[in-house]
Formats: structure tokens, C-alpha cells, sequence
């Protein structure tokens, strides 16, 4: 006799007895997955199989006959943080096994928090938290297992409480002795990971899952719209537009999805698409007129992200238009080899850079020292730039220094918004369909850029500080786990 699958559901009454908040219990409280009970046991035999890792109570029925029963108790009692019930075809109890000290109730937490206002983003603070394993009703618990991280990632902070953008407003900082929602926040971060617990019906645990996460090991979120290929976070506070940061992918329905290419996927997409979709706006722009375009921190990704998406343009338009980098020495050599910019020059060689016809200045540094000069390099010859625009900010500086004050010389652009208009004459199979060709040929064209550099938990606050001060190697792609090497999935 070979072995044999139990069918589990879950005993809810059992489940009100385990856990101190009755309110937060429903039917619909766990997912469970089956065990395999071996038809044939000795004494010596006490293992029991599951397909994942143990729940937090199981309710078994089982269809065994009696010669089973004594190892169906054995293999009940071996189980790990779990609680058992054997019961017979007619719901009577001939065995359970409950260990309430051995069954997981919260999920251990730790978050990377900086301090709001200025000069936070330079005190970095790794703090310990629970989360509920049993969540509310409609809310998920995912564990984070990476993402990616650059300098993209520190501009969402320079603009963590600046209105329109509220990035610390995503995933709230742990209410803790040395933070709280008030006086710190959490980088939101591009990743991936697997739902760990699910109070909503039509997520299931064990499902992998792309989205915009919190730079920790665990992330706790309510879900209203659910669609086979994602679910939506609710965040009413925070403006209309956000609804691509608020979407998390289903890995098994994403067409972009390749399991190998998970480190760059985390790493250029959402560093991409602001690119990609900057150049198509400037494109519906006609680029104000334009056919030079200048771009600073030019060995940066969203640079030249955005100079490739450039390039591939010219290589279909009657319009060539010319792109320029401006880099710093020490990246020269590695901006050039890349191949996507028509001249790269260093800071220094500004005065290199000629002002002939109209021009397009597309600012990643955000640096004002750097943005003075050039608004005087191209005033001074009697030839003012067509239009400034911001796409990020490599560097950071106090608000009262820093771009941003130059609001009234420069556009920031903002995906979601231009997504928005798009909308409005393209069609959502169109766009999907631009995106996947798009997505597909960078896979194929960026494999000689980067060489992709894991960091673990042990190393990412000194990681994370050489990154914030732009201590950045320009041919490293960084993913972060909150994890150990060991205990990352």
C-alpha cells in the first residue's frame, strides 16, 4: 500500500482557541497545503511530510483504517509548529496534537528606516518589528527575498515628504523605541517576493510576487482589487496617479517575468520605464525642437537608460537627434564604452560642449552647482536651452540647495502622469505591447553593461551609505536582501 494524501481544512473554532484576537479569525485565515501520511509505518517511522513550510493549525481528516492510526499519531505528533486534529470519515477526534509554544504567531521583522528632514537619508537605522502571522481581514503578509537598489532609490527619498510625490507615505516606518511613522520612513524599493500569509480569499500563500516593497524582510498590506495578473494596495492618501506603485505583479501572469533575469528585472525596470517613457514624452514633444539633447550623470542607469532609448529612436526617425553625456572623469571611460551616447565628456569639459541649435537638457545629478553652469554655458552664447527637465537626482544636497529650488527654470518629470495622457489616445493593449518589445530587446541589449553584486543583510547599511553618498561603482548593479546569504529564498 503506497501513500496517501489528507484533506485539510481548518477548524476555526481550533484556530480561536490558538490565537488571542478572535476578530481578526475567518475561515478564510490560512491557507494550508497537504501532508503525506506514509501508509505503513514501524515504530522508529515518525516523519511526516509536507509540501511547505508548516501553518499555523491543521484540522485532517482522514480515511485511513485502523491499521494506520498508530503511525498517523506518530506523524501527527513529529509535526512542527503545527496544531493536529486526526479524525475518523465521521468527524470523531482519535487524536490531536497541539504544541501552542511551537506555533508561529508573528512574523519577526527588521526594516531599514532613515530619518525625515533634511540630511536623513545619511543616518540609516536597521530596527526590529513583528508583524501578525495571522493578518486582517483582506491583507497579505510578503516576504521580501530582494531588490534592487541605486541611486534612483535615493531620489524617491529627497522627495519622501515633498507634496505630489509623499514616497515615505507608501510603507510607514515601525512604530519602535527609536522610530516611528512621524519621525522616519522606509525607501520604497522595486523587488520581489512570496506571500507569506493571506486573509484574502483569492491570494494564495506561496505565490511570487513583483512590486513596489519596503527595503525589509517582511511587508504587511490590504488588497481590494484582485485581476490574474495583479493585485492593488489601497492608498486614498496618497495622489490618483500612483496606481503603477501600487500594483503588485503576479510572477506566474507576467509575461516580462523570467525567473533568471529577476536581479536586472528588479534593478532596470521601474529605472527603465521612467527612461522610456520620458523619451516617449519628449517624442509626443517633438522634443520642444530640439535635436540635442545633454544629459548629466551619464554613467548612471536612468541616464543611460535613457540615452539607449534615444539611440533606438534614431534608429527608426527621419530626426536624428544627438545625444551628449556629462560625467565625472573617474565614469569617462565606462560611459563611453557603453556605446549609447554620440560624445562624453567630463564636468570639467563643459565648455567642450557646443551650443549651436536648440537644446534639451534632461538633468539625472541634481546637482545646482552643475545646473548653473549650464544654464549660463548656453545663456552666455545667446542660445537658451528649449527646455530643463528633471528625470532624477544622483546627488544629494539640503533642500535649500538643492535642484529643486529651480523649479521655475525646470520640468520634473513624473511617470505616472504622463501614463495618465497617454491613456487617453493609446490604447492598454498598445502600451502592454510597446512595453514587452521594449523590455525584450534592453534584456538582450544590456547583458555586457553590468555585472550584478548581491548584498545580504550584514552588509547593507555600509552598502546603502557608499550608495547614498554616490560612492557607486558605474559597471555594479546592486540587489539587497534584508535576509542572510543562508536564509534568503
Amino acid at each position: 500500500m503506497g501513500c496517501f494524501k489528507t484533506k485539510l481544512t481548518l477548524d476555526v473554532q481550533l484556530v480561536r482557541e490558538l490565537t488571542t484576537d478572535h476578530s481578526t479569525v475567518s475561515y478564510k485565515s490560512f491557507n494550508t497545503r497537504p501532508l503525506y501520511f506514509p501508509a505503513e509505518y514501524s515504530t522508529s517511522t515518525t516523519e511526516a511530510h509536507q509540501t511547505s513550510r508548516p501553518r499555523h493549525a491543521v484540522y485532517t481528516r482522514m480515511n485511513a483504517g485502523k491499521s494506520c492510526l498508530s503511525a498517523a499519531k506518530l506523524a501527527a505528533d513529529s509535526l512542527v509548529n503545527t496544531a493536529c486534529i486526526l479524525l475518523t470519515d465521521k468527524g470523531e477526534v482519535l487524536h490531536s496534537h497541539i504544541d501552542i509554544h511551537r506555533i508561529k504567531m508573528s512574523f519577526d521583522n527588521l526594516s531599514l528606516c532613515v530619518e525625515r528632514g533634511t540630511g536623513g537619508l545619511q543616518k540609516p537605522v536597521v530596527v526590529q518589528s513583528t508583524l501578525p502571522a495571522v493578518p486582517p481581514k483582506d491583507h497579505v503578509v510578503i516576504r521580501v527575498s530582494s531588490f534592487a537598489f541605486s541611486t534612483n532609490n535615493i531620489t524617491y527619498g529627497q522627495l519622501g515628504e515633498t507634496p505630489g510625490f509623499l514616497y515615505f507615505e507608501f510603507h510607514p516606518a515601525p512604530e519602535t523605541s527609536e522610530t516611528s511613522p512621524k519621525t522616519h520612513g522606509v525607501l520604497p524599493v522595486w523587488g520581489f517576493g512570496t506571500v507569506e500569509a493571506s486573509s484574502h480569499p483569492e491570494v494564495k500563500v506561496g505565490e511570487k510576487v513583483y512590486g513596489y516593497f519596503s527595503m525589509s524582510r517582511y511587508m504587511m498590506v490590504p488588497i481590494d482589487r484582485i485581476t490574474p495578473n495583479a493585485y492593488f494596495v489601497p492608498r486614498p492618501h496618497l495622489p490618483s496617479q500612483f496606481v503603477p506603485y501600487n500594483t503588485i505583479t503576479r510572477c506566474s501572469a507576467d509575461p516580462m517575468y523570467r525567473q533568471d533575469k529577476e536581479p536586472e528585472t528588479a534593478l532596470y525596470r521601474p529605472l527603465f520605464w521612467t527612461s522610456f517613457w520620458m523619451e516617449d514624452w519628449l517624442n509626443y514633444e517633438k522634443y520642444k525642437g530640439a535635436d540635442n539633447i545633454l544629459v548629466t550623470s551619464a554613467s548612471s542607469k536612468t541616464a543611460y537608460c535613457f540615452a539607449y532609448v534615444a539611440k533606438k529612436r534614431n534608429e527608426t526617425s527621419e530626426n536624428k537627434r544627438q545625444v551628449i553625456g556629462l560625467t565625472s572623469a573617474r565614469n569617462v571611460e565606462f560611459t563611453k564604452k557603453l556605446g549609447l551616447y554620440d560624445q562624453v565628456f567630463t564636468y570639467e569639459e563643459l565648455n567642450k560642449v557646443k551650443t549651436e541649435g536648440k537644446w534639451v537638457y534632461v538633468d539625472v545629478s541634481g546637482n545646482k552647482e552643475l545646473n548653473e553652469k549650464i544654464f549660463e554655458h548656453f545663456n552666455s552664447a545667446g542660445s537658451p536651452l528649449a527646455a530643463a527637465i528633471i528625470l532624477g537626482m544622483t546627488n544629494i544636497e539640503s533642500p535649500k540647495d538643492s535642484a529643486m529650488t529651480q523649479r521655475d527654470k525646470m520640468e520634473t518629470f513624473f511617470t505616472p502622469m504622463w501614463l495618465a495622457k497617454r491613456k487617453e489616445f493609446t490604447t492598454l493593449e498598445e502600451i502592454a505591447e510597446m512595453q514587452k518589445k521594449a523590455w525584450s530587446e534592453l534584456m538582450n541589449d544590456s547583458v555586457s553593461w553590468l555585472q550584478m553584486q548581491d548584498t545580504f543583510y550584514n552588509d547593507i547599511v555600509p552598502r546603502y551609505s557608499d550608495i547614498a553618498k554616490g560612492i557607486v561603482e558605474p559597471d555594479k548593479g546592486h540587489t539587497f536582501s534584508m535576509w542572510t546569504e543562508e536564509s534568503k529564498l
